[in-house]
């Protein structure tokens, strides 16, 4: 009979007697904590908004539009794979407390869509914070045919890497959050509008610290096609080894990009590091070049957008120039 328990189950039915009570307290504990929500882990209070979004750059965008009028939950954690990502029991129960739900769309999130169907609550408001973007909208006050990004057309999702877009998706939670919570417009649209400025200082800023490339080195080959946005906005080439996660990766691909580091003279390589580095690296050393590492997503080492687009650059212009 033991035999056929799961491990921890008949470890359990081994114990001495005197140890159930404990063990039992323990369990109960254990279980509750696979079954709250994150919103109760981070003790949200009863007059802060429930936000959750799907990943760590529209947390950090979101927490500058809304301050500490809202309890943020990302579903994707820092250094997670976004294109393999797992939802987890915890996930569902965040969702369904939530009063807005921050997506990206574009097939980034898409996986999503069912446990944001099924579990979120209908009077939660929902932002896809792309469709103003790819339907012809604004990117904040930029009507999107004058941004000239061709990566739009062949429906790369990672907008956010242009810091145009990001503002974009700025006044989209901003108008998310005003209709959860329209009492407290005046603070959202002040948070916004300072945000914004901040965005559009980042952009040139970047400008700047590019220039300092040689125009032959500005291309940036990476291990996953996320950069699209970023190149159609300052000028850059982008290459890169497979278009989502290694599942991907063919041959072909690798002899491709070899190929292209090599007759380009391309010294150095970029990696995200919540991707499988290795195929890449091997790239890197089959060519001669070196790799350094890039984000396309906020994590402990690039706190915020603001700090990760910026360690974005440096690491572009230090191993480029």
């Amino acid at each position: 009979m033991l035999s056929s328990l799961p491990f921890c189950l008949s470890s359990i039915y081994r114990l001495p007697v005197i140890s159930w009570l404990g063990l039992f307290s323990l369990l109960v504990v254990g279980c509750a904590s696979v079954t709250d929500s994150e919103f109760a882990s981070a003790g949200a209070s009863a007059d802060q908004l429930k936000v959750v979004v799907t990943n760590t750059v529209l947390a950090d965008l979101t927490r500058q539009v809304a301050g500490n009028l809202a309890e943020v939950v990302s579903i994707i954690p820092a250094a997670s794979d976004a294109h393999a990502f797992q939802p987890t029991p915890s996930d569902n129960r965040s969702i369904a407390e939530a009063d807005v739900i921050i997506s990206n769309g574009m097939g980034f999130d898409d996986f999503l869509n069912p446990i944001l169907e099924n579990s979120r609550r209908d009077k939660a408001v929902n932002i896809v914070v792309t469709h103003g973007l790819v339907l012809g909208g604004t990117a904040g006050d930029v009507p999107i045919h004058e941004v000239g990004d061709p990566h739009l057309e062949v429906g790369d999702p990672h907008l956010w890497l242009n810091p145009v877009f990001a503002e974009g998706y700025v006044v989209g939670i901003r108008d998310g959050l005003i209709k959860a919570d329209p009492e407290r417009s005046g603070i959202y649209s002040s948070n916004a509008r300072a945000y914004i400025e901040q965005l559009r200082a980042l952009d040139r800023e970047i400008d700047a610290a590019l220039r300092q490339v040689p125009s032959l080195r500005r291309n940036l080959v990476s291990y996953h096609d996320a950069f699209g946005h970023f190149g159609d906005r300052y000028g850059w080439k982008t290459t890169s080894l497979v278009p989502h996660h290694a599942g991907d990766t063919t041959p072909e691909d690798f002899v491709r990009v070899v190929t292209k580091i090599v007759d380009d003279g391309i010294p150095t390589v970029f990696i995200e590091p919540q991707l499988e580095s290795k195929v890449m690296q091997a790239a890197a050393r089959e060519a001669g070049a070196t790799s350094a590492t890039i984000r396309t997503l906020v994590d402990e080492s690039a706190p915020s957008y603001i700090a990760m687009m910026r360690n974005n650059t440096q690491s572009l212009v230090d191993n480029l120039r």
